[in-house]
């Protein structure tokens, strides 16, 4: 694999308070080429106030209609040329080395797909959902019921994996976020990119899936990392939200 710039693509709606933030450190990532903006709406003139003053390097795209993330992240994919494409959430802030060292991990392991980064939430902690089980039934049932919850059967029967102790280096792992993570062209062309019947959440562990399903691994880099203030965008509609999950899920 050439060691070129891969771009970032990121889905915006609404006015995140974040969105400036996220692209200035994407801009400031090691190996970052152009920063692709999938405009879904209600953004007012923020995108294309980024785009005016980063010397070519942020690009608007979208019509501002909201087909929904698995969707606006192939028009991204679409608007780019790049052999790599990182996805980030516009309330996320990537470190200085958080793409170059995702990277590497798919220069060092030619047979993977996608690579995940570290979440870290609000409270300096790893975010749950850095890293994922695929849910079965049982795991579900295990969710709905609140079962994860409890002390001594709560690590068995959750699909995240964040409460388990860190590995050194990048882990094989069934699921990763779609909040940072990437991917090898090629393989986004080979699954067909994001199922766009996937509106809002989980599309990115269905992602997942396919990628495996089509003979490449999945692996979670704990040292790329990133700050996700996580749901900004969405917080003032979660009855919506709320459907769309269920919907997903069901998915």
């Amino acid at each position: 694999m050439s060691r070129t710039h891969c771009d970032v693509v990121i889905v915006c709606f609404g006015a995140s308070p974040w969105l400036e933030r996220c692209v200035n450190a994407a801009l400031a990532a090691e190996c970052c080429g152009d920063v692709i903006l999938v405009d879904h709406g209600q953004t007012g003139s923020l995108p294309s106030r980024l785009a005016a003053r980063a010397d070519g390097r942020v690009r608007v795209v979208g019509d501002g209609t909201n087909r929904g993330f698995g969707a606006g992240c192939n028009v991204g994919f679409a608007a780019s040329n790049a052999e790599l494409l990182a996805i980030v959430n516009p309330d996320c802030v990537i470190q200085p080395d958080a793409i170059v060292r995702m990277r590497n991990v798919l220069d060092e392991h030619p047979g993977t797909g996608l690579v995940g980064a570290m979440l870290i939430g609000p409270d300096g902690e790893e975010q749950a959902g850095s890293r994922r089980r695929v849910p079965g039934i049982a795991e579900s049932v295990a969710r709905v019921l609140g079962l994860h919850r409890l002390p001594r059967i709560g690590r068995r029967v959750d699909f995240n994996r964040s409460g388990e102790m860190l590995p050194p280096e990048s882990q094989d792992v069934p699921a990763v976020s779609g909040a940072c993570m990437l991917a090898r062209r090629d393989v986004l062309q080979a699954v067909g990119g994001f199922d766009e019947r996937f509106f809002l959440h989980f599309e990115d562990l269905d992602l997942c899936v396919r990628v495996r399903e089509a003979g490449f691994a999945v692996r979670f880099e704990p040292r790329a990392r990133a700050f996700h203030a996580k749901g900004c965008s969405s917080r003032d509609t979660p009855v919506r939200v709320l459907y769309h999950k269920h919907r997903s899920w069901l998915l």
